[in-house]
């Protein structure tokens, strides 16, 4: 019957041209708004993560230096050494290399600001240390290195995008009180040094500074400084004695 057919045609015949391109309109504007919304939230769980990885690369490299820097050999205090972005020492610590070793050992670590100018990385290297250190020699003669025998070097990477990180190395003049001097011992102004060699034994103390990218803000990086004490025990020199050394 045509007249029942006619219905069934027009149902047959699917979408119109335009209420495709109104779907295919809502459908973009949808998708565009998804996106928006799923970009912003993807930089800003981004830029959460990177800071927090900031500040824990700094916490964790500045604790562990702290705990080597209290753990320190007196007996080694000859063989401390270092440079405005270099320091070596002598520790009882537990290698970071868990696979190797566990446990406290004795060991030679190494903090140090690597080369690289694109992505500068904080690094910590152990040795093992396979025999007995040799004793402090007597003034005027170099230190036989050859007697110190070291294991595999271990390099980790402990802090990530370092912008600087910088060693001072302080040093607290003795002072000499005359003995008709009744006033008492005048204040002690702290000598600050970039460099230390190893015929100096132990000064009385370190400044770190660590400046990491910052991730939220390139022109704001962030910036830590520490003090640490050394509790070894170390001689005090008077500020005449720091100048033949060379401190001075």
């Amino acid at each position: 019957n045509p007249i029942h057919a006619l219905p069934r045609q027009r149902a047959q015949r699917g979408f119109t041209l335009m209420e495709i391109l109104v779907s295919t309109a809502l459908l973009s504007i949808v998708m565009t708004a998804v996106y928006t919304l799923f970009h912003s939230v993807f930089g800003t769980w981004r830029a959460v993560e990177e800071d927090f990885d900031a500040y824990q690369d700094a916490r964790t490299a500045l604790v562990l230096l702290e705990h080597e820097i209290d753990n320190i050999i007196p007996q080694a205090d000859h063989l401390f050494e270092g440079e405005a972005t270099d320091i070596t020492m002598f520790v009882v610590s537990e290698p970071l290399d868990v696979a190797e070793s566990e446990g406290p050992h004795l060991m030679q670590v190494r903090y140090a600001l690597s080369s690289s100018r694109r992505n500068r990385t904080l690094i910590r290297e152990e040795r093992t240390v396979e025999t007995a250190l040799p004793v402090a020699p007597p003034d005027g003669r170099e230190l036989d290195r050859t007697r110190i025998r070291l294991g595999p070097r271990e390099e980790f990477t402990i802090a990530t995008n370092v912008l600087d990180f910088q060693i001072t190395y302080i040093w607290l003049p003795l002072v000499v009180i005359p003995q008709d001097n009744n006033a008492g011992p005048a204040p002690v102004r702290p000598i600050r040094v970039q460099r230390h060699l190893q015929s100096w034994g132990l000064p009385q103390g370190l400044e770190i500074k660590l400046k990491l990218a910052n991730p939220d803000s390139p022109d704001k990086p962030i910036e830590f400084t520490m003090g640490l004490p050394i509790r070894a025990p170390n001689r005090r020199f008077s500020l005449q004695q720091l100048k033949e050394m060379g401190v001075l």
